[in-house]
C-alpha cells in the first residue's frame, strides 16, 4: 500500500472505468490506478491481465460486479483467480473478506451532511479498511479536516468531477487522490 500512496501522491488520478471501451484509454493515461465499476468475471478477467501487464494497481467496486456475491468465496475469487489488487466497497463485511485475502480495502462513504460524517467515522472505526472514499468529491474537501484528523486513513474523493480546477481544490485540501470516470481528467495535470 506504501508503493501506491507514492504513486498516487505524483499522480493523484484514479481512472474509474464505468465501460470497457474506456480501458484502452485507461492503459494510456499516466494514471497509477484504475477502479472498475463495471463489467462481469469474463471481462475482468482480460482487462486486469491488461492492465496489471500495464502495471497499473488494479481494483474493483465490488457491488458493481456481475457475477459476484459479498461473500468470502467472491472476494476470494477476486484476489485468487483474477488477480485484483484492491477492493472498493460500501459494505464492512467486504471490507473484512479483503483484508483476509490481503487486498487493499478501501470504504466507500458517502457524505451528505454533517451526520453522515459521524456515522461515515463510525463505520471506518468498525471496519478498519486501509483507505477511505468520499463521494461527492466536490464535498470532500468540506469534510476533509475531520475525516483526516479523525480516522487517520488516506482519503480518496470521487463523484462529481468536471475540471482539473476540481481536482486541484480536493488535493489542496488534503485527500491523497481522485476517482474520475471522464476521461479528459485522465491525464492530469497535462
Amino acid at each position: 500500500m506504501e508503493n501506491l500512496k507514492e504513486e498516487l501522491k505524483e499522480r493523484p488520478v484514479i481512472c474509474a472505468v464505468r465501460n470497457m471501451e474506456a480501458l484502452p484509454y485507461a492503459l494510456k493515461s499516466p494514471s497509477a490506478a484504475i477502479i472498475f465499476l463495471t463489467g462481469d468475471l469474463f471481462q475482468l478477467q482480460d482487462a486486469v491481465k491488461e492492465a496489471r501487464a500495464k502495471e497499473k494497481f488494479t481494483m474493483v467496486h465490488t457491488e458493481m460486479i456481475a457475477g459476484i456475491k459479498q461473500d468470502r468465496p467472491g472476494i476470494r475469487y477476486l484476489a485468487r483467480c483474477l488477480n485484483i489488487q484492491g477492493i472498493i466497497t460500501t459494505r464492512r463485511n467486504v471490507i473484512q473478506y479483503g483484508r483476509e485475502e490481503g487486498l487493499l480495502t478501501i470504504q466507500r462513504l458517502f457524505m451528505l451532511d454533517s451526520a453522515a460524517l459521524k456515522t461515515g467515522m463510525e463505520i471506518v472505526q468498525r471496519s478498519k479498511p486501509h483507505m477511505v472514499e468520499v463521494l461527492p468529491a466536490i464535498a470532500a474537501p468540506y469534510f476533509a479536516g475531520d475525516l483526516i484528523e479523525n480516522m487517520e486513513l488516506p482519503l480518496i474523493a470521487g463523484g462529481l468531477i468536471r475540471s482539473k480546477n476540481d481536482i486541484d481544490k480536493i488535493i489542496a485540501s488534503g485527500i491523497l487522490a481522485v476517482s474520475t470516470s471522464l476521461q479528459e481528467l485522465w491525464l492530469y495535470p497535462d
